[in-house]
């Protein structure tokens, strides 16, 4: 059962994620189309949540597509064929964003180019994929429906994985915020160096 429970797992803490940044989203008072340019930090968070929603999407549906009911146990294939026969319309929804995983890949997960080595504000324009708010809210809301019925459908399978499953993470070492400006501070010192070493006629402060 744990290649089940470890989907089952994935599935809860994307979904969960995806909901919490949704409703962050949402929240966002600051957020106004028409002054997005001149909103700076406040429409860097809102675009922030966009982005990480649309990446969590991705890795829901990478999971749902290639591990459930993949590589799943065989006992529990047919449910799980069953359950993505019911999914259909969903997934079918989700599928009209033709360039959803293009937008995770390029604006997202990696450098701000296409796989054809283009950056993406050239070719990029008018991308099929969620591009405000209330898009990324319905791709949400999709995600959230797929992951309700599995909760359903599995949860047994879910009882069991929240008293038997321990995560494996190392403690946390209480890095503080003095600590990052020492690291900062001695950054710019040998920086400083460097640019003196250099000829240069301006340092960083």
């Amino acid at each position: 059962m744990q290649n089940l429970i470890d989907t089952l797992l994935i599935f809860n803490k994307l979904s969960i994620e995806m909901g919490n940044r949704t409703i962050a989203m949402l929240k966002a008072e600051s957020y106004d189309s028409k002054k997005a340019k001149q909103l700076g930090p406040d429409m860097a968070v809102v675009t922030a949540l966009m982005d990480m929603i649309i990446l969590d999407s991705c890795s829901f549906l990478d999971e749902y597509n290639k591990g459930f009911g993949v590589t799943t146990e065989e006992t529990y294939i047919k449910k799980i064929l069953e359950i993505k026969s019911i999914c259909r319309p969903i997934v079918l929804q989700i599928n009209k964003w033709k360039d959803l995983r293009i937008v995770r890949n390029s604006f997202v997960a990696h450098n701000l180019r296409t796989k054809n080595n283009v950056m993406v504000f050239r070719t990029l324009v008018n991308y099929n994929a969620p591009r405000g708010i209330f898009e990324v809210e319905l791709l949400n809301h999709c995600i959230q429906l797929i992951n309700k019925i599995i909760q359903i459908e599995f949860k047994d399978e879910i009882e069991y994985a929240k008293q038997n499953f321990k995560l494996n993470i190392s403690p946390f070492d209480g890095f503080t915020k003095d600590d990052c400006w020492q690291v900062v501070d001695n950054l710019v010192i040998r920086i400083n160096q460097n640019l003196e070493q250099s000829n240069r006629s301006y340092i960083i402060k």
